[in-house]
């Protein structure tokens, strides 16, 4: 199994065979701690799954909010607009920077909503 658990299983077993050992006990506590280990797993994927839905749809949204905020409110022709955002190297820079941390933020996501819940 590879996890603490596993091994505290192993070892509530073999004290079992070779003692005769009532091991009831340590295996109620080991359900207890699978039990708790269980809802904080859920718990941490829920909010995992609210901060991967922040990132894409969120963070998408905004972009496109600061675009509409420059073509209505600042009255740059959408045209001047894509010029600027990706003709100059200034403005492809500040997109391919936005769209890394967007990237980086998935992954970061993904790497600690993967990992092991173990004691």
């Amino acid at each position: 199994m590879g996890t603490v658990w596993g091994h505290m299983l192993a070892v509530c077993i073999r004290m079992a065979a070779r003692n005769g050992t009532d091991i009831s006990a340590g295996l109620a506590d080991i359900t207890e701690q699978l039990k708790a280990a269980n809802a904080r797993a859920e718990e941490r994927r829920r909010m995992n799954s609210e901060s991967i839905r922040m990132t894409l749809f969120l963070i998408p949204l905004l972009y496109a909010g600061t675009v509409l905020l420059s073509i209505f409110y600042l009255d740059v022709a959408p045209g001047e607009y894509l010029r600027n955002q990706f003709g100059t190297a200034e403005g492809i820079l500040f997109f391919l920077f936005i769209a890394f941390l967007m990237l980086l933020n998935l992954v970061i996501l993904r790497a600690v909503s993967n990992t092991k819940i173990d004691y």
